[in-house]
């Protein structure tokens, strides 16, 4: 790919990008300041941020169609994963949804470090009331790689989920993601109806 942006340095710029990102999936998981900082020359910087923007429109979620996690979460699951399961900090998003399942908004609501980030149900809850939402799927990353969930996820979880039922808002469900894969808390059983 970057032979046609640089032909006589791009086997040393992609030998670069790979020892400093350690893989392409973290590659493309950067934000563009670091891409930026990381590309050799302006021709690779600006082919690196297109591609992202081409991978980043072919996995985003469908904001006309309904949400069904059963029957079509699969784009979901895509869509978080290759925002999230390559970070090197934990984060967390949330999607917003409309009682109908139609996708208002999806947004980072908190950013921590390598092994902790911090959610907390007012911020969450008062953004869904500011939207109207009526659902929530609510997902971190593990940066460690094991998308298991933590008696601390599970906890963070319940509160929430107590928290959002004052207002009439369901939590659809707590999706992990890692790079080796993700888990539902809900399909885990650990997520009530």
């Amino acid at each position: 790919m970057l032979e046609s942006a640089a032909p006589q340095s791009a086997e040393k710029a992609a030998e670069h990008l790979l020892a400093t990102f350690g893989s392409l999936p973290r590659l493309f998981a950067a934000d563009a300041h670091a891409l930026i900082k990381a590309a050799s020359d302006r021709t690779i910087e600006r082919l690196l941020l297109s591609t992202k923007a081409v991978i980043d429109h072919a996995t985003r979620v469908d904001r006309t169609a309904a949400f069904n996690l059963e029957h079509g979460g699969a784009a979901v699951v895509r869509h978080l994963w290759q925002r999230m399961a390559f970070l090197d900090v934990e984060c967390v998003r949330v999607l917003f949804f409309t009682r109908a399942g139609t996708l208002l908004a999806d947004q980072e609501v908190a950013r921590g470090d390598s092994g902790h980030a911090t959610l907390d149900p007012r911020i969450i809850i008062r953004r869904a009331l500011e939207l109207g939402a009526h659902r929530l799927v609510l997902a971190h990353n593990h940066p460690s790689g094991d998308p298991t969930p933590s008696q601390s996820d599970r906890t963070a979880t319940t509160r929430l989920t107590h928290a959002a039922g004052l207002f009439a808002i369901e939590i659809k469900d707590h999706l992990i993601v890692a790079s080796t894969g993700w888990s539902s808390m809900r399909a885990l059983g650990w997520l009530s109806r």
